[in-house]
């Protein structure tokens, strides 16, 4: 009788934390669609190398921006496109506050085009 009720109540308690991640999951969606597009500069730019099966393919490099908006904050941006990104540039991002404080980005697909040079800071 005893391993029932603890059986329960564990069941219950892994109900509510898949509930709270539901939730989290479901806030990120909604934060993102109140986005904001703006072009942001680039204070730092780090090489990120990625392995595909390394017998035989190879790796492949791609960067990591970190980017400072205009009120100061910064984040990072992956950028997985020609050319390179330099400190300076300006790259178009997506980016939204998430609910606790912190700034996210994304690269924004639809202002950027593959090859095109870096834009400036509008």
């Amino acid at each position: 009788m005893l391993n029932k009720i603890i059986i329960i109540i564990l069941s219950f308690v892994l109900l509510v934390m898949l509930a709270k991640a539901f939730v989290k999951m479901f806030e990120w969606d909604v934060e993102f669609e109140k986005s904001k597009k703006q072009w942001v500069k680039i204070i730092k730019v780090k090489v990120v190398k990625k392995d595909i099966y390394r017998k035989r393919f190879g790796s492949y490099s791609n960067w990591l921006a970190t980017i400072q908006f205009p009120d100061g904050r910064t984040t990072n941006v992956p950028v997985v496109v020609s050319p390179k990104p330099k400190v300076g540039q300006c790259l178009p991002v997506l980016s939204s506050e998430v609910s606790n404080g912190k700034i996210v980005a994304l690269l924004d697909n639809q202002e950027w085009q593959f090859g095109t040079e870096y834009g400036t800071c509008k």
